[in-house]
């Protein structure tokens, strides 16, 4: 019915898509940067010997490529570079581009595998004849090739460095800031309007964090006061625990002292008891002798 044949074509249009992905170039696939305009002259190579030649037709089908690409998935020109107003040499390189795609021969899949595979055959050999490149080095080498290699927008090309005029390299390097400038801003702005969507998508989570960092503070000093406090009263703890001995013993003599002056004064008391009670009694016989004798 419509809804089969509906599947059936949108999985043969995947299909094709994907198979013209796994048919593109590296640097469509892994989207590294290309440039915007092809250099033609990268082919022009002037060297009759055997490795010359190879390089030559390396070059030849490198350009092919780039300008396929080119023509195929066009890379956007940045907005502060110089638009070009001749517009003939436009249509001739877009025309080049365009001869360049159709004239590019396509290879079926299995002799692209059977090339990979010779193409990492080969490099394994380099590498076994002349061991593993020092990557330190490596990466010196690059940056120094990289550094050298300038964009001249008089030119609209790239040119090496130490090989151009005077005129070109302060050209260059104008450029060079003009566009740093340019991206600084172009960044500047976007991360300020990224910092204002993110203040209006996070003002209320900002506000609780706020709270909460206060609450969390406040929570510390608490828990500061609190763990110096229990620092002094276990200090004042240890210290009555030390005293609590001699204040005892002091307590018990004390009460020793205490003990034996109430039996001292129990003693006397009895004594003073017994003198009383024998001067009453001598009280009342001296009174009984005065009223015998009165009579």
């Amino acid at each position: 019915d419509a809804a089969d044949r509906d599947a059936r074509l949108a999985r043969e249009a995947r299909a094709r898509r994907e198979a013209e992905l796994r048919r593109r170039s590296t640097a469509l696939k892994m989207d590294l940067p290309r440039p915007v305009e092809v250099n033609t002259e990268i082919g022009a190579v002037e060297d009759d010997t055997p490795m010359g030649q190879a390089d030559a037709l390396i070059r030849v089908e490198a350009l092919k490529m780039l300008q396929s690409d080119a023509h195929k998935y066009p890379v956007k020109a940045p907005k502060d570079m110089k638009k070009d107003k001749k517009g003939g040499s436009k249509r001739k390189r877009a025309a080049l581009a365009a001869a360049a795609a159709e004239t590019l021969e396509l290879f079926p899949d299995e002799q692209l595998e059977e090339a990979r595979a010779l193409v990492a055959l080969e490099a394994e050999e380099i590498a076994a004849q002349r061991g593993d490149p020092d990557g330190a080095r490596f990466a010196e080498a690059w940056e120094a090739a990289a550094q050298d290699l300038v964009y001249v927008p008089s030119q609209r090309s790239v040119v090496r460095f130490g090989a151009a005029a005077k005129a070109e390299k302060v050209e260059a390097l104008k450029f060079q800031f003009e566009a740093t400038q340019a991206q600084a801003a172009r960044l500047a702005a976007k991360a300020a309007k990224v910092g204002q969507r993110l203040a209006l998508k996070c003002g209320g989570y900002g506000k609780r964090a706020a709270l909460l960092h206060q609450e969390l503070a406040t929570a510390h000093e608490a828990a500061d006061t609190a763990a110096i406090e229990g620092v002094c009263f276990a200090t004042l703890q240890r210290l009555e625990r030390a005293a609590l001995a001699p204040r005892l013993q002091e307590l018990k003599d004390d009460l020793a002292r205490q003990q034996a002056d109430a039996a001292t004064l129990q003693g006397a008391y009895k004594a003073l008891q017994g003198q009383k009670a024998a001067l009453a009694k001598a009280v009342a016989e001296a009174k009984k002798q005065n009223g015998v004798a009165a009579a």
